[in-house]
């Protein structure tokens, strides 16, 4: 059995940046990134980090309320 895997990171201002977790080696590893105004702007999400990731981007309106969402997955063909 996999050993496993768990790892947190955040910014200054609490938003989680960096997430790992899972049985190695099937380790899903997660990035986010926000905008300005700590709304969440990306997630990339990939079972390891030499692994082309499923792409997740949110757009806001100017109210801040969600306008889209967009999600790219690499290994599904259109």
């Amino acid at each position: 059995m996999g050993q496993e895997v768990r790892s947190f990171e955040y910014d200054t201002n609490g938003n989680l940046l960096r997430r790992s977790a899972g049985l190695f080696p099937g380790v899903t590893l997660e990035e986010r990134a926000y905008d300005g105004l700590d709304r969440l702007r990306t997630i990339t999400a990939a079972q390891s980090a030499s692994a082309q990731g499923v792409v997740t981007s949110i757009d806001y309106t100017g109210n801040g309320h969600i306008r889209s969402l967009a999600i790219e997955d690499p290994n599904v063909v259109p």
